[in-house]
């Protein structure tokens, strides 16, 4: 149960590649062409994910790869949580190529850790395909959802306080104003409509700004949920060390 409640968690933090990063692009207008390289990053970190899985794989200590890959996937999320407007693929590319090694990296072990079940007792078997295709199905789904709603939920609260900021009694606001009125100055006569093209100029800056603060808490959630997890598996390393120690000691004392 703890190593599919660990994958479900892990599955959720790693849906912010679809729903994070890629959402965001294609809100601010990129198509498919433009994230090819993105793309080729994160492959190139599933690839490596895999090798050093393989390279490393020691039966003997299948939690420390989990432990690695969620610390991997935390501090892609902080360096995706400082993205701007003018944040592009590029600027994406390192923090994306640490998600994909970090879904590769734990996955082998993990898989490792169930099967020693299946071992010690075949009829695990069924139950370990269950708990591996649910972990992996619901963790994304669920992942998706989260975030999805997160998202939402930050972008309503931060359009509300960016509302209620853009009023003309804030010289920087006149000056927005001011400056957008004289992009269309030649191709709008009318001082009226001028105006009102001015007005919705700053309402989509202020929208773009409000989805870019909500995205980059959505990216700070995810990092939330790989420290907590990471803190769990350390604190359940810690506890069976200690309980193996307490259990050498009395071994050693009775004889």
């Amino acid at each position: 149960v703890r190593l599919g409640l660990i994958m479900l968690l892990i599955r959720i933090v790693l849906a912010e590649q679809n729903t994070g990063v890629i959402g965001w692009l294609q809100y601010v207008g990129l198509q498919n062409e433009q994230m090819t390289n993105l793309a080729w990053s994160i492959f190139a970190g599933i690839l490596c994910g895999i090798i050093a899985s393989c390279l490393t794989l020691n039966p003997q200590k299948l939690y420390w790869p989990t432990a690695t890959a969620l610390a991997l996937i935390m501090v892609a999320s902080l360096l995706d949580s400082q993205s701007n407007a003018l944040t592009r693929p590029e600027q994406l590319m390192f923090s994306q190529f640490l998600l994909g090694f970090g879904s590769a990296f734990f996955l082998a072990p993990a898989m490792l850790a169930g099967i020693g079940g299946v071992f010690a007792d075949p009829r695990n078997l069924v139950s370990f395909s269950v708990l591996f295709g649910m972990s992996q199905n619901i963790g994304g789904l669920l992942g998706s959802a989260i975030l999805g709603t997160f998202q939402t939920w930050r972008e309503k609260f931060h359009s509300s306080q960016l509302a209620d900021q853009i009023t003309t009694l804030n010289p920087l606001i006149v000056e927005r104003l001011q400056q957008y009125s004289q992009m269309y100055q030649s191709q709008i006569g009318d001082s009226t409509l001028l105006n009102v093209q001015a007005t919705t100029l700053l309402q989509n800056a202020a929208t773009l700004q409000a989805n870019i603060l909500a995205w980059n808490d959505t990216y700070l959630l995810t990092a939330a949920i790989s420290a907590g997890t990471l803190v769990w598996v350390f604190w359940r390393l810690i506890r069976l060390r200690l309980t193996a120690r307490i259990a050498l000691k009395r071994a050693t004392g009775s004889k």
